[in-house]
């Protein structure tokens, strides 16, 4: 006696769509992970903010690499005034009140804009006698080394998320 094969239920479409779509999402999501790991694979490239081709970005990273981080730590708590993480978070916070405020008062929030100038000036007047210490304290060899460095940096291209040169 033959056995005739029982036909099996195909799923439903909604069912076939639902899986899909679910296998979609997790693979934007694998996408997502692995371009952010690949993305901050680097200590050195943590997310920093907008970065610029300015003056200071060429000079830093000319730096040898284990220079870079000590001079980023010489930075920390520099200027006895600079505003802590706290007091900078309390001067957007006035700016976003201002902002969110009926009546607009410019007066206070030009007076934030002020505050936070100065911190900046001062963080880059530190940065600065840090540097330029730095660059003071190398020798002959290691001062034509690291102006090779910086001259390599500024004839790139700007681009976003560029590496600092290897040592």
């Amino acid at each position: 006696m033959a056995q005739t094969p029982i036909p099996r239920a195909r799923p439903s479409r909604k069912l076939r769509w639902a899986l899909g779509l679910s296998l979609a999402m997790n693979l934007v999501v694998l996408g997502l992970i692995i371009g952010a790991s690949y993305r901050f694979k680097d200590a050195d490239m943590r997310f920093r903010g907008p970065q610029t081709h300015s003056y200071a970005t060429a000079y830093v990273r000319a730096l040898p690499a284990s220079e870079r981080r000590a001079f980023r730590r010489s930075l920390h708590g520099v200027g006895g005034g600079l505003p802590g993480p706290a007091q900078r978070r309390a001067h957007f916070e006035k700016v976003l009140n201002a902002l969110r405020a009926e009546n607009f008062d410019a007066q206070q929030v030009q007076g934030v804009l002020d505050t936070q100038a100065e911190a900046a000036l001062g963080i880059q007047k530190a940065a600065q006698r840090v540097w330029l210490g730095k660059v003071r304290d190398m020798t002959v060899s290691d001062r034509a080394a690291y102006a090779d460095r910086l001259e390599e940096i500024l004839e790139q291209r700007p681009r976003a998320h560029r590496k600092p040169p290897r040592d």
